[in-house]
């Protein structure tokens, strides 16, 4: 009888942790929020690590990228949970999905000076750059896609690398653009930086 007893409350206590947990938690909220701004920082991708650097660096061209953080209205922080399957354990739970009420409509990298003989100043850089976005993402289109139809519970961070290419100049700023579907557009700059071979 006791055996079959600690049997019956072994069996009932995940599900009653199980409860306790996902009570804890709750219910996810579906938000339409405005991207508000940008903010594009160089990094340097040496050894695959995504380091941001500072003004006036030198980076090797190979090695270069640049990150694109995103500022969007009125993101709540993500709350803690507690986790059943580990004791004293909490893990996050995301009560809030955003998604952007107004489309992206394109993206564009330029830079200040001539790139390459097939980049002058001021023109689309796109294709010289490789997307680096969550969950596999790797072209602008689909960058674009997943902005504009996905949902998010954090903001969003993109990753840019320069692919290699025969550099006409050396020292650049990036500037990266967002337009948006009512027409204004978004954009930020670099700090200068030097590429070096």
């Amino acid at each position: 009888m006791k055996i079959r007893s600690i049997t019956t409350i072994i069996g009932v206590l995940p599900i009653l942790f199980g409860f306790v947990g996902n009570a804890c938690c709750p219910e996810t909220e579906v938000y339409y929020t405005s991207l508000t701004g940008i903010q594009v920082e160089s990094i340097n991708s040496h050894n695959s690590s995504l380091n941001v650097v500072g003004d006036t660096t030198f980076i090797p061209d190979t090695s270069y990228g640049l990150h694109i953080r995103y500022d969007i209205d009125g993101l709540h922080a993500s709350v803690l949970r507690y986790n059943p399957g580990a004791l004293y354990a909490t893990e996050p739970c995301q009560p809030f999905r955003y998604y952007f009420s107004e489309n992206i409509t394109g993206i564009k990298v330029a830079s200040t000076q001539d790139l390459d003989i097939n980049h002058p100043k001021g023109s689309s850089l796109n294709d010289a750059f490789t997307v680096k976005h969550q969950f596999g993402i790797d072209s602008f289109e689909a960058l674009l896609s997943d902005l504009n139809e996905s949902s998010f519970f954090e903001d969003p961070q993109t990753d840019l690398l320069l692919n290699d290419s025969t550099l006409s100049q050396r020292v650049h700023r990036f500037i990266v653009t967002f337009e948006m579907e009512n027409g204004s557009f978004i954009s930020d700059t670099t700090s200068l930086v030097y590429l070096s071979d």
